[in-house]
């Protein structure tokens, strides 16, 4: 599973949490269709002890979720920064720093190279844009 960044969606938030032995990636997007629902899709990767430390060569663990949001735009990203603040950051989870970035009004481009910067997000570029 992955988070495709794709002109038909509209992403509000990325969060980035390191841990121990393990990190926390997630995003708040929606389709880019009237009424459509806030998503948050995230993923807690847990890394292999054995391998090359590539990120992309399968031994990782990955264990993937999404939910979805019965609120509007602005309750949708106070829910998902409160449930990583609670959740990770404050639990004592967050073992170096946390990176959250807003996405809201950012075109795809943008969105793309913002997460490029990023040497955690592990962006591939596809045909069909990034994913993440």
């Amino acid at each position: 599973m992955t988070i495709e960044i794709s002109d038909d969606r509209i992403f509000a938030r990325y969060w980035f949490v390191p841990g121990e032995g393990c990190d926390f990636l997630g995003m708040l997007w929606r389709m880019r269709v009237e009424g459509s629902p806030w998503q948050i899709t995230y993923r807690f990767r847990y890394y292999s002890s054995v391998g090359d430390g590539n990120p992309h060569n399968g031994e990782d663990r990955k264990s993937w979720y999404e939910a979805t949001c019965p609120h509007d735009e602005e309750a949708s990203v106070m829910l998902f920064d409160q449930m990583v603040q609670t959740v990770l950051v404050s639990s004592e989870f967050a073992q170096a720093k946390v990176t959250c970035i807003d996405l809201r009004g950012k075109t795809t481009e943008e969105i793309a190279y913002l997460l490029l910067k990023q040497a955690e997000s592990h962006v591939e570029p596809t045909s069909r844009g990034g994913d993440a």
